[in-house]
């Protein structure tokens, strides 16, 4: 099984990275990534910077490449919901939050007008995500639900207008770059996303301060998963 993984920074995929037997560095020019095994399936790691743009030509990039079995998205978040930090987020379905979902519907990628800009996970990689960290001991929470995604950090100025449109569980800024390459290239797709802040604990300074524990979290899950899969 063939399985590209995509983290926005180099720490959200690093814990991952160390884990992987016969790790080789490919693609040495614009997306360099890395390969390597993992519980006999075959990783592909790539880091993809910030932002939607960059999810997108990485995603189509490796998809190009080696044509995967699947691809995840893993990483950090904002809380929209009341969710805590460290707690993760395993996604349903993802939209753009910055983008009207009738340009989705009445242009390329026609998506169903009852989809409301969103694009859904692969229920396969989703009810396999589920079971697999059911039984985990955890110090945090596990929420299955919506994600969305947008060219800006989201503070408090904005959140309303994102949650009557498109309430979602969390927000972050990639996500649905990776969702609508996936989908336009028939892919199949996840993401799960650990949170970093949230209404009451805003802004960058509580990014920073949370960033640690949540990309590992994130990266724990992970793994969890892909043992699974």
């Amino acid at each position: 099984m063939k399985i590209v993984i995509l983290g926005a920074m180099e720490e959200e995929t690093s814990t991952l990275l160390a884990n992987l037997e016969d790790l080789q560095e490919e693609g040495r020019n614009l997306y360099p990534y890395h390969r390597g095994f993992f519980y006999d399936k075959e990783i592909f790691v790539i880091k993809t910077g910030i932002g939607k743009v960059n999810a997108a030509l990485c995603t189509q990039r490796l998809i190009d490449l080696h044509r995967p079995d699947a691809v995840i998205m893993v990483g950090v978040a904002g809380a929209i919901e009341k969710l805590a930090i460290g707690d993760v987020v395993l996604a349903t379905k993802v939209a753009h939050h910055d983008l009207k979902p009738e340009f989705l519907v009445n242009h390329q990628p026609y998506l169903d007008e009852d989809a409301q800009g969103y694009f859904s996970c692969d229920r396969e990689l989703l009810q396999c995500a589920i079971q697999s960290v059911a039984d985990l001991s955890l110090n945090f929470k596990v929420y299955t639900g919506p994600m969305a995604s947008g060219e800006n950090f989201v503070e408090k100025q904005g959140r309303e207008e994102i949650i009557e449109k498109f309430a979602p569980l969390c927000v972050d800024m990639e996500t649905a770059g990776m969702a609508h390459a996936c989908h336009r290239s028939q892919i199949p797709f996840f993401a799960l996303r650990s949170i970093t802040d949230t209404e009451e604990e805003s802004g960058l300074d509580h990014f920073e301060k949370n960033y640690e524990v949540a990309r590992e979290n994130a990266q724990y899950l992970l793994m969890e998963i892909l043992k699974a899969l």
